[in-house]
């Protein structure tokens, strides 16, 4: 009788060791997860623009914006309750592709002057610098961004001349 008291007290004991490395090894998988969305965002970054102070602060805004997934290729993308985001051409929104819209509401994070295309005065769709050639290089590098910039200055994606 006391060896099977004794057998019980060590399968407990080793259930709850059990315990603690799956929750460690589950730490361990989370760490790993967000060292690799940082890792890509990084590169994005600076290749996007992003200057080398803001880099930590790109990163967290990157993994606080909601889940990143990786591919069987390697290549991260967004995703959002298991489905994939996809821009408006229908492809997977990357680091590099999440950076280009962060452009336009976060321009701050970036040495590229023409990151910063958000204000009235250097928007293609302002009736004051109406330009359809920036237009077709917004939206080939950022079709969200094209719509937005499009919408502020209360013109629409698409026009063929600027709203009176």
């Amino acid at each position: 009788m006391d060896r099977i008291a004794e057998l019980e007290s060590q399968v407990v004991a080793l259930q709850k060791r059990s315990d603690e490395f799956e929750i460690r090894a589950i730490q361990a998988e989370k760490a790993l997860e967000r060292e690799t969305v940082v890792r890509h965002v990084r590169e994005a970054a600076l290749a996007e623009g992003v200057r080398p102070d803001a880099l930590n602060d790109v990163s967290d805004r990157a993994v606080r914006s909601g889940q990143w997934k990786l591919a069987s290729a390697g290549q991260l993308y967004r995703v959002e309750d298991v489905v994939p985001v996809v821009d408006v051409r229908g492809d997977y929104v990357t680091p590099r592709a999440w950076l280009r819209s962060l452009k336009t509401e976060a321009h701050f994070y970036f040495d590229d002057p023409v990151a910063q295309v958000g204000t009235s005065a250097q928007n293609p769709w302002s009736k004051e610098h109406w330009n359809l050639t920036r237009q077709a290089e917004i939206f080939r590098d950022d079709p969200d961004a094209a719509v937005r910039l499009a919408e502020a200055a209360r013109s629409r994606f698409g026009a063929t001349r600027p709203t009176q």
